[in-house]
């Protein structure tokens, strides 16, 4: 993303609804599964950042 000329890349992936649509479409084997990728994937915390408290607007 840039803003003000400045390069930044989020570094949490938000659990927006869209991101909930599909986990709730998730088998249970398939939510275990992309639970533990996001430990491996996501560097803070290690699953989806609420877009409420995580993001930041500008």
């Amino acid at each position: 993303m840039r803003s003000h000329g400045i390069w930044r890349r989020p570094s949490l992936p938000l659990n927006t609804p869209m991101v909930q649509t599909v986990r709730d479409r998730m088998t249970p084997e398939q939510l275990t599964a992309n639970d533990a990728e996001n430990q491996h994937e996501i560097p803070l915390g290690e699953n989806y950042g609420d877009p409420d408290k995580d993001a930041v607007r500008s």
